[in-house]
């Protein structure tokens, strides 16, 4: 799918996202318009499949895509307000870019609602990078052992794709593994190279605290999914 197509899908589903988000709180009439809107959204998006010939899948999975991008954009907006007022968003910085792709690629427990993802999201983003690295660890091996463990618990249960997104094939499933592997060994070498380096041990912690928070995620994630 070429960047054009899916500027126009972005639009598109974005509009569709927009309208239904504001249908919910407006008055019958009002609403009986945005219906109208959100019809024509996707009369267009249909003829859109139609003319560039996307599966009901791509379709699919571009609505989620763009449900999810302006979902994950608000909740950034405002944790980097929250810790550039207490003076951590450098921390913050390194936390979002290692969870966004280990959370991409590793999937894990997907709250039902907004507010609800939003408070789970700020309550990692506190321990990863404001309580969790106040615990003193006794040296390095022992945080390297810990993302050994991780690496492995993520390559064998991950991923765990969210029960909103249409199912991922089997070769997508295995790409986001070894995405996963590779990205949590690459910081393994990182701190065994870098780990006398005063000056980035605060993001090493974090990182670290991290990948660890997640991988716990995930496990959770793995059992509850087995019991529904």
């Amino acid at each position: 799918m070429c960047f054009p197509h899916f500027f126009i899908l972005t639009f598109v589903f974005t509009s569709i996202y927009l309208n239904i988000s504001y249908h919910c709180n407006c008055c019958s009439k009002i609403s009986s318009l945005r219906i109208f809107e959100v019809t024509k959204v996707d009369s267009l998006s249909a003829k859109i499949q139609k003319m560039y010939g996307y599966s009901d899948y791509e379709m699919a999975l571009i609505k989620y895509s763009v449900t999810a991008m302006l979902s994950e954009i608000s909740k950034i907006v405002i944790l980097s307000i929250f810790y550039l007022f207490i003076g951590k968003f450098d921390l913050f910085v390194a936390f979002l870019a290692l969870l966004i792709f280990l959370r991409i690629n590793g999937g894990g427990y997907h709250c039902k609602h907004y507010i609800t993802c939003l408070m789970l999201t700020t309550l990692i983003s506190v321990l990863a990078i404001i309580v969790l690295p106040l615990i003193s660890l006794p040296n390095y091996s022992i945080m390297i052992c810990v993302l050994i463990v991780c690496l492995l618990v993520t390559y064998c249960i991950g991923p765990v794709p969210s029960p909103f997104r249409p199912n991922p094939d089997m070769l997508l499933i295995k790409r986001c593994n070894i995405k996963c592997f590779l990205v949590i060994l690459t910081f393994i070498i990182i701190v065994s190279i870098f780990n006398s380096n005063n000056g980035i041990k605060p993001y090493l912690v974090v990182g670290f605290w991290t990948i660890t928070l997640h991988t716990l995620q995930l496990i959770i994630a793995k059992i509850l999914r087995k019991g529904d």
